[in-house]
């Protein structure tokens, strides 16, 4: 068995479209504009919220993000 990086595993749950692992992956990888991205094509507003609260002492510029995101769904 060998282990898969960040990267491939990424790929992979892109490729079969398997949202809540390439979230998981996201958010391992610290890319919280993706994640915040994910939700907001959804317009699941409430999970953008929450992603800006559980990111935002690991990252302040979330909510900056967030906005950004949320202006494209208007």
């Amino acid at each position: 068995w060998q282990q898969l990086d960040l990267e491939q595993s990424l790929l992979l749950c892109q490729s079969v479209g398997f949202r809540p692992g390439v979230l998981f992956l996201y958010e391992k990888a610290e890319l919280f504009r993706e994640i915040i991205a994910c939700h907001a094509e959804r317009r699941d507003f409430q999970a953008v919220l929450a992603c800006c609260h559980k990111f935002s002492g690991r990252d302040p510029h979330v909510w900056m993000l967030a906005l950004e995101e949320l202006s494209k769904c208007a």
